[in-house]
């Protein structure tokens, strides 16, 4: 493995060019050379997959939209992942089991899932980042532990802003918009003062239909509430009947081996559906397939926005301590803090049409610190006093004095 150098500035002269990518905030590190990443697990176990199947399941079942829904599972396992690099004891412990595997196995597939799988494609674009914000009224400084971690295996953006001011939501929307290639265009409407981090995800995907030709046509499609549109539709045959007790379901392909999978409920009930939709029916639609069944299918076209709070989701997960006051985000800072998670948001985009599908994904973790009521008095040096000039290590005095007069 390569060594690994990283570069730490904390100076304000160190900006990122707004001509660049329309942020202004200060730039605290990046890593001048990333090494190789030696993968010691295997990334091929159904324990793997498994650990992201089980976000997406409670992503879901949890889900408090009432309309169309549309969420990231892997957006916000990767900002959970990088999450549970700032915390230790506890905290760390929860998210390790919710993320299904310890930090040094989670840290690797991370990368393998990014690095290796989603960024190395010819024909598509999967563009993962991440970014972490600190404001700049508290004292919080990364350990070159945490700096190192997050330069080998997640790349992460860290930047200091003054949360105070409009120009961090700025800026944290014009990050955001570059890395969605403008489809997520403001992530964040405000920022509170009391906030002490933002750490941000996004995905991008763009891939075209593997086949290029379907055929189109427009066919009756019968909403939720009993009316009915007439859309554009996809329409075509494949070979593979994916099933459990619950759904039927198809695949289709996209470029370089990615693919839609389309889920039709055996009941007209989409609610009483997704009230039982767990990982064992995401395990089961990928596992059973009659291959011998020919599939002809039809998929909407269609285009829409969305947004969720995922605090109860997250909590869902078993992950509890992270929230409260008991949180442990010592990893990051190398000392006891009162930082916890404050809340978590995700906003996505989708557009599936007859060329193919256009996303994006971009869930935020927002931190704050939790505070006493402290007492408070006043001490004036307004009169005679003493004062000493300590060595702050050793708490030796180096001077000491008195004084009477001025």
């Amino acid at each position: 493995m390569k060594k690994l150098l990283i570069i730490i500035a904390l100076v304000s002269s160190m900006l990122l060019c707004s001509s660049c990518n329309n942020v202004t905030a200060e730039l605290l590190s990046y890593s001048e050379a990333k090494g190789g990443v030696e993968l010691t697990i295997d990334t091929q176990s159904e324990s793997c997959r498994n650990a992201v199947l089980a976000v997406a399941a409670e992503m879901l079942q949890s889900s408090t939209g009432s309309n169309n829904i549309f969420l990231s599972p892997l957006s916000l396992y990767l900002a959970l992942a990088l999450t549970a690099n700032m915390s230790s004891g506890d905290t760390l412990l929860e998210l390790e089991s919710a993320l299904g595997m310890p930090l040094n196995e989670l840290n690797q597939y991370c990368y393998y899932l990014v690095q290796a799988q989603l960024n190395d494609r010819e024909e598509t674009e999967a563009l993962i980042a991440y970014s972490i914000w600190l404001n700049n009224n508290y004292e919080i400084i990364p350990t070159a532990a945490f700096l190192e971690t997050n330069a080998l295996y997640y790349d992460a953006d860290i930047y200091r802003d003054d949360f105070a001011s409009s120009r961090a939501v700025r800026n944290i929307n014009n990050w955001t918009e570059k890395k969605t290639k403008g489809l997520i265009k403001k992530l964040v409407e405000e920022l509170s003062p009391e906030k002490v981090f933002v750490l941000i995800n996004t995905i991008y995907f763009e891939a075209q239909w593997a086949y290029k030709n379907y055929s189109t046509a427009k066919y009756e499609f019968y909403n939720a509430d009993a009316s009915t549109v007439n859309k554009p539709y996809l329409y075509s045959k494949t070979s593979g009947l994916y099933y459990t007790d619950s759904a039927k379901a198809f695949r289709v392909n996209l470029d370089d081996e990615y693919y839609f999978m389309g889920i039709l409920p055996n009941d007209n009930n989409i609610d009483a559906y997704l009230s039982e939709f767990d990982q064992e029916e995401m395990i089961s639609l990928l596992d059973n397939c009659h291959n011998d069944y020919d599939v002809n299918w039809r998929i909407p076209e269609f285009k829409y926005s969305y947004e969720e709070n995922l605090v109860e989701t997250v909590k869902n997960m078993a992950i509890n301590k992270a929230f409260g006051q008991s949180a442990d985000f010592s990893a990051l800072t190398g000392y006891n803090n009162d930082i916890f998670i404050d809340d978590i948001l995700q906003k996505t985009v989708i557009d599936l049409d007859k060329e193919g599908i256009r996303a994006a994904a971009a869930t935020v973790i927002y931190g704050a610190m939790s505070s006493a009521p402290q007492n408070s008095c006043d001490i004036y040096l307004n009169r005679p006093f003493v004062y000493a000039i300590m060595d702050g290590r050793t708490d030796v005095p180096i001077f000491v004095g008195v004084v009477r007069n001025l």
